[in-house]
């Protein structure tokens, strides 16, 4: 065969492989390094102003992606609050370049505050913190192409869900609270049993408050929302509410058709049923239980999968449910729909579980049974020797559809990863994980997106008497567990973002997969545009390389 010949094969390989293809040109930037297109180099920090003789906070905690590239930022903020330690909901909607969308909201500012107890018209307002929001196009299917005609279709039908916790600042008890909104940012009238936009939801236990920290959507529209019920520092369990598409609580799941579903670790105190936990108020046994959910996912058989963390013994502690909220008799050692993750062993180290990702949902099926299903975040301080003080890592525990720990996930064989962050000393500084995300490609190859935050300045002095300061920290795992030595500029796998001043904090609490492979982390920076502290939304966007299918 002569070079021509040669030539002319390559050129139509992508064909004869199959089917045609549309390859992206090889990357101009580093897997990992800051999108320049995005904000000023990347980053982009919003303010919702200053509260008169408050120190400004605004933290973002959740981030989705909508049609055409637009992105909305979730959190909470205290520019009207009726004290400094009063918040709303707070909503910051940006186009595909990291402006803020000025069609996103009612005033032109792309921001949007909400109050519960103004917009149910109590007279005084309401402390209201919002930690999670999800897309909800189930409903009403939206596509989410970027022809014009379907961007004005899908403004008009998918709705974005905000969950969180709304409380009383005189009596301090809390609720459940969940806002949702159009995609222009109104709030959605048609949500919720009052149909206005809001809906908050007390602990089935008299004199329990409540907080919501995550939220799934299931295929069937219905809205899936976990977090903790707390009757003092000492006593909480996981919570999981279930909403219809509408907002009114779902009498098909929990007990006795009250939608809500209790779930402790330890041993459960008289009067309480497992699984059924809502029945019956808590007795006054001396047994005592610290479990909150931090994350919530729904598997394709439509089992509904929480994590979070057992305070009593401070280990990752995850629950599977079955659709009726029961407990789901199949995952657990014990066979009980409960499974507990100590790092070290022997119960000596603090493991905390923040997020979860399905590897199903990037891959089709799984030819084995024992494949790695589930994959919990967040982190742990088995690695700590006790001169460092805290210290804690990135943790990943990688469990099979049963609840096992996969041994095959991870470079230990035991299921376990933990990743620190160091700096140019080569010193390991503490890092938290607080989200995670599944970015997946045309190979179906499935990598794990894992944002949080470290203390390691790395072009950076530290300032005489500042000590460290937290920055933006990612780190991006195969679907093994393996750190995936190609991202970052310097192919550890980790990279690190200051957003702010140098001795300020900066903390991602959210990460989202944009369509075209884009990696977004959002949280809060201590760079304040109105004051020398507090805090403001923060958000970076990452390049990441598809390969050519």
């Amino acid at each position: 065969m002569n070079k021509l010949q040669l030539l002319l094969v390559s050129l139509m390989l992508p064909v004869y492989m199959g089917h045609a293809v549309s390859c992206k040109p090889l990357c101009k930037n580093v897997d990992g390094s800051l999108d320049v297109t995005f904000g000023n180099h990347g980053k982009v920090v919003t303010s919702f102003g200053v509260n008169q003789n408050c120190t400004e906070t605004d933290q973002a905690r959740g981030v989705v992606e909508l049609p055409c590239g637009r992105i909305v930022a979730a959190g909470y903020s205290n520019k009207n609050g009726q004290n400094c330690y009063s918040y709303d909901f707070a909503l910051a909607g940006y186009t595909p370049y990291g402006f803020l969308d000025h069609t996103f909201g009612t005033d032109d500012s792309g921001r949007v505050l909400t109050n519960f107890a103004t917009v149910l018209g109590f007279s005084n307002p309401s402390n209201d913190i919002a930690n999670a929001i999800a897309v909800q196009k189930n409903c009403n299917p939206c596509d989410f192409s970027c022809k014009p005609e379907c961007e004005t279709d899908c403004n008009a039908n998918c709705k974005l869900v905000v969950v969180g916790s709304s409380g009383d600042q005189e009596s301090g008890s809390s609720s459940f609270a969940i806002a949702r909104y159009n995609c222009d940012g109104t709030l959605d009238t048609s949500f919720g049993e009052d149909k206005k936009g809001v809906v908050r939801t007390q602990s089935p236990i008299i004199g329990w408050i409540a907080q919501a920290n995550a939220v799934a959507i299931q295929d069937d529209g219905k809205i899936v929302v976990v977090g903790f019920s707390r009757l003092s520092k000492a006593t909480s369990y996981f919570m999981i509410a279930r909403y219809t598409c509408d907002g009114i609580l779902d009498t098909t799941f929990g007990c006795d058709g009250t939608g809500i579903v209790l779930t402790g670790f330890s041993d459960v105190p008289l009067g309480i049923q497992p699984g059924y936990a809502c029945c019956l108020p808590v007795s006054t046994s001396d047994k005592i239980e610290i479990s909150s959910a931090k994350a919530v996912k729904i598997q394709k058989n439509g089992k509904i999968v929480v994590a979070g963390y057992n305070g009593n013994s401070n280990n990752f502690a995850l629950a599977r449910y079955n659709t009726d909220g029961s407990l789901d008799t199949s995952f657990g050692p014990n066979h009980d729909g409960k499974v507990i993750t100590d790092f070290s062993g022997n119960n000596t180290s603090n493991d905390f579980a923040c997020a979860l990702v399905l590897l199903e949902d990037c891959q089709d099926c799984f030819s084995c049974a024992d494949s790695t299903k589930i994959v919990a975040v967040g982190y742990s301080s088995v690695n700590d020797t006790g001169f460092r003080d805290p210290y804690y890592d990135f943790a990943l525990a990688g469990y099979t559809d049963s609840g096992k720990l996969d041994t095959n996930f991870g470079p230990n064989g035991n299921g376990l990863v933990t990743t620190s962050f160091t700096d140019k000393e080569g010193k390991a500084k503490p890092s938290y994980a607080f989200a995670a995300a599944l970015e997946h490609d045309c190979t179906n190859a499935c990598k794990i997106v894992v944002a949080g935050e470290t203390d390691v300045k790395q072009n950076v002095l530290k300032r005489q008497g500042s000590g460290d300061r937290s920055i933006f920290a990612l780190a991006r795992y195969n679907s093994n567990g393996c750190l995936d030595k190609s991202f970052g500029e310097d192919k550890t796998g980790k990279v690190v973002t200051s957003i702010g001043v140098d001795d300020k904090d900066d903390s991602a609490r959210a990460v989202a997969i944009q369509k075209n492979g884009a990696i977004v982390a959002a949280g809060y920076s201590n760079l304040d545009v109105n004051s020398a502290s507090g805090s403001s939304f923060a958000l970076a966007r990452y390049n990441q390389c598809q390969p050519c299918c």
